[in-house]
């Protein structure tokens, strides 16, 4: 308290002093406002710079949100893509696989009439080398053996009428012909018949010491 008084005393006494720290003072505040000034400048900067940060690493949040959806949506539709791809391949695949067990089974059964084919025109060919093999030795009975290896069988009808002298309409030789041999061959076998009924007495039998005598 003594002090204060003091203070207040010295003041008093010297006016000027005390006037002179409030320039001085007043001089101070003067060179405080600029950097006050500057204070919130920089202040205010550096809040714009922290709001402007803030708005761009909002906007690279987002920018990054919107690329991750954006790949997801990209991803999602490239395997929906995909799915759909080997939905596809399955499809093709199974029709593939049809058409080749239908295209195998065609082929089977085309196969198979071509088996059937060969076995029926095989086996037609056997019977008519056997029925022109059986003409030819009917023939060749009454016209002598020839070679008829080369023959079919109206080329066998053809040389037994001309050679054995038939004449029939065209188109009817082998009718003819089979009348011919039938009749030839019908005739032989009542000539063999015939010959075959006749008696022949035994050697000193009663039937033949009868014929003896009658012819004495």
């Amino acid at each position: 308290m003594a002090d204060e008084d003091k203070k207040d005393k010295a003041e008093d006494e010297n006016p000027e002093k005390s006037e002179m720290s409030i320039a001085e003072l007043t001089s101070a505040i003067g060179k405080l406002l600029p950097l006050l000034e500057t204070v919130e400048q920089l202040k205010g900067a550096g809040m714009k710079n922290a709001t402007t940060a803030l708005d761009k690493d909002e906007d690279e949040k987002k920018d990054k949100a919107e690329d991750n959806s954006s790949e997801e949506k990209k991803d999602k539709a490239e395997d929906e893509d995909s799915d759909e791809k080997e939905k596809k391949d399955k499809a093709e695949d199974e029709d593939n696989d049809t058409k080749e067990k239908d295209a195998m089974d065609a082929a089977e059964v085309k196969n198979r009439l071509t088996n059937l084919e060969n076995r029926s025109t095989e086996k037609s060919m056997r019977a008519q080398i056997a029925a022109t093999d059986q003409l030819a030795k009917r023939v060749a009975q009454h016209v002598g053996t020839f070679d008829h290896s080369a023959m079919d069988e109206a080329e066998v009808v053809q040389y037994g009428v001309e050679k054995l002298g038939i004449k029939a309409p065209k188109g009817n030789e082998r009718i003819a012909l089979d009348a011919y041999l039938d009749g030839r061959e019908a005739a032989k076998d009542t000539t063999a018949f015939a010959m075959d009924s006749v008696v022949v007495p035994k050697t000193g039998g009663l039937l033949a010491k009868r014929l003896n005598r009658a012819e004495a």
